[in-house]
């Protein structure tokens, strides 16, 4: 939902604002996209790492009592 906002307040503003204004306010949001996926991804890699660590200490676990 706050992505069909954004992007109908970005085709608002693109008529309101002026170039200038218009290209610092793209670059602000293209910025913002950057971080948030970037983050996103990271937190992916840590979960994702996480996982194969508890996995490997269980199978570690097994093999010990065998």
């Amino acid at each position: 939902m706050k992505c069909l906002w954004n992007s109908k307040l970005y085709n608002f503003l693109s008529f309101s604002l002026t170039t200038v204004e218009f290209t610092r306010f793209s670059f602000s949001l293209q910025v913002k996209n950057i971080i948030y996926h970037a983050v996103k991804d990271a937190l992916n890699s840590l979960k994702h790492y996480e996982h194969q660590q508890n996995s490997t200490k269980g199978r570690m676990e097994s093999d010990a009592v065998l």
